[in-house]
């Protein structure tokens, strides 16, 4: 897997949060889907395992998204993330007929898209974007309305077709067949079982802070091997106001006690200027790091996510001069 930055995980967070979202995955091609909300998506890089992680109640369908597109290594994650955003970013005039035009269309109409927020990060980080982030081919459209407007007896065609017939909302199969299984590893606690992982959510935890959590209980299990590391992470969404001043008390702890460096979209050129949520939840709970400390007890108390108590924990802890503000 190649070292990815910041902004390209937050590239990556955005297409599953809108994906995910787009239908319900979990149904049917022609049933009635249930609205599904995902509202923020975060990911995190360790060495060759990429880590995803949701809002609370929202993991539950970005996994479905993965199995239903077979994800269970980091090329299938790619060619997965690659069809859904090329669905969603293409333009509304070459998706709307069933013949095959000169414009090459997928052969239906379809309202999924990016918001402008999502936009924010798929516009505004383009720079950064992953490197399989590629347009679509007038062959591999014209392929792709082949599958849509006709019937295919190839296994892993059938499985493309129902991806696709459900991300367009089509509901007639032709012989297209809904992937399976739970291929993708599903988390409470860090494992390298996965290239691919995707943390459970946890009532009223964010995303970001599961992940942070998750590093914490690599970090203590292969210490030396983190020392002088520096840990990517991105979402689709900026870290709410309460969530970023755990953060930052977060990131000086993990650099002082462990030596690990933390980068976040803010950190890389052109910074990060999303709108910040005032947001709501509580820390991390764990009762791991309490060898580690007062600070690292409270950061993962699981209480009310504000500052009250970490500032004093954290001057009582470390020497202000060795402090990365």
């Amino acid at each position: 897997m190649p070292s990815l930055s910041s902004k390209e995980l937050a590239y990556i967070s955005t297409i599953i949060k809108v994906s995910a979202a787009t239908v319900d995955w979990s149904k049917d091609l022609g049933a009635k889907d249930a609205l599904i909300t995902v509202q923020e998506v975060q990911c995190m890089q360790i060495n060759d395992n990429i880590y995803i992680a949701a809002n609370p109640g929202e993991s539950a369908h970005v996994k479905v998204f993965l199995e239903r597109f077979s994800v269970s290594n980091y090329l299938q994650l790619q060619n997965c993330l690659r069809y859904s955003h090329n669905l969603l970013s293409m333009e509304n005039t070459k998706r709307r007929t069933r013949n095959k035009p000169a414009q090459h269309v997928v052969g239906k109409g379809y309202d999924a898209k990016y918001s402008a927020q999502d936009r924010k990060v798929i516009d505004d980080f383009a720079a950064k974007k992953p490197a399989f982030i590629t347009a679509f081919s007038n062959d591999e459209l014209d392929a792709i309305n082949t599958l849509i407007t006709t019937t295919t007896t190839a296994p892993d065609d059938q499985r493309l077709s129902w991806f696709i017939r459900k991300f367009i909302e089509e509901s007639k199969a032709q012989g297209a067949t809904k992937a399976s299984g739970s291929p993708n590893a599903y988390l409470s606690k860090y494992s390298l079982s996965s290239s691919v992982n995707l943390i459970q959510s946890e009532s009223n935890v964010h995303a970001e802070l599961l992940l942070l959590r998750l590093l914490t209980e690599a970090v203590i299990v292969d210490r030396e091997s983190f020392k002088g590391k520096t840990i990517h992470i991105g979402g689709a969404k900026k870290a709410c106001a309460n969530c970023a001043i755990w953060i930052k008390h977060f990131r000086r702890w993990m650099l002082n006690r462990f030596e690990v460096t933390l980068a976040f979209p803010i950190d890389e050129e052109g910074g990060d200027d999303r709108a910040q949520a005032s947001g709501a939840g509580i820390r991390p709970s764990s009762s791991q790091f309490v060898t580690y400390g007062i600070y690292g007890t409270r950061l993962f108390n699981g209480e009310a996510n504000n500052e009250l108590g970490l500032a004093e924990a954290f001057a009582e802890e470390t020497p202000v001069e060795s402090v990365d503000s």
